[in-house]
C-alpha cells in the first residue's frame, strides 16, 4: 500500500510544480489551445498547486479524514486534466500541452500517468493506504514520491523524443542503394 501513497505523492508533487510554473510564467501554451475561457484556465493554474499542496499536508499531517478529503480532491483534479488532454489531443493533435513546460507535447503517456495519478487519490480518498502513525515514516514517502515524479518526467520526455532523429524517407532509399 505504501506505493500507491508515493505515487499519489508523485502526483501531487508535480501538481505543485506545475502550479508553480503557470504561476510564474503564464498559462500561453494552454490559452493557445482556445478550449477553455482564459479567465477558468487562469483559475486553474491557481488550484492546482493548491491541490497538490492539500495532499502533501494532509498526509504530514497524518489525519486519515484529511488524507481521505485531498486524495479525492486530487484524484478530481487529476481526472479534469487528463479529460482536458484527451480533449486537446483529439482536437489539436499532439501539440505543447502546457503541463510542465512549453514544449512537451500531448501524448497518450501523459493521458495514462495522468490516470494512474488519478487512480492512486482515489485509492487515497477510499482509505486503502493510511498514512503511518508517525511523522519520521510519513515523511519518508516524500522521497520516493519525487524519484517517481522524477520518472514521470523523464518519461514524458523520451516519448517527446521519439521520432525526431528519424531521417527523412526521401534520404532512406536514394536511388542505387540497394
Amino acid at each position: 500500500m505504501a506505493l500507491i501513497a508515493d505515487v499519489a505523492l508523485a502526483g501531487a508533487l508535480l501538481l505543485v510544480v506545475a502550479g508553480v510554473r503557470h504561476l510564474r510564467h503564464g498559462i500561453g501554451v494552454i490559452t493557445s489551445h482556445a478550449l477553455l475561457p482564459g479567465w477558468l484556465a487562469r483559475q486553474g493554474s491557481r488550484v492546482e498547486p493548491v491541490v497538490g499542496l492539500s495532499l502533501a499536508a494532509a498526509w504530514l499531517s497524518g489525519a486519515h479524514p484529511a488524507v481521505r478529503a485531498a486524495g479525492a480532491l486530487a484524484a478530481v483534479w487529476h481526472l479534469l486534466l487528463v479529460g482536458y488532454l484527451v480533449v486537446v489531443w483529439r482536437t489539436r493533435g499532439r501539440v505543447p500541452c502546457g503541463c510542465l513546460d512549453d514544449t512537451s507535447r500531448v501524448s497518450g503517456v501523459k493521458v495514462g500517468m495522468g490516470l494512474l495519478w488519478a487512480m492512486a487519490s482515489a485509492a487515497l480518498a477510499a482509505g486503502l493506504a493510511p498514512p503511518p502513525a508517525d511523522l519520521v515514516p510519513r515523511s519518508a514517502h516524500l522521497l520516493p514520491a519525487a524519484f517517481v515524479a522524477g520518472l514521470a518526467v523523464v518519461a514524458g520526455l523520451v516519448v517527446d523524443l521519439l521520432g525526431t532523429s528519424r531521417a527523412p524517407q526521401e534520404y532512406m532509399h536514394r536511388k542505387g542503394d540497394t
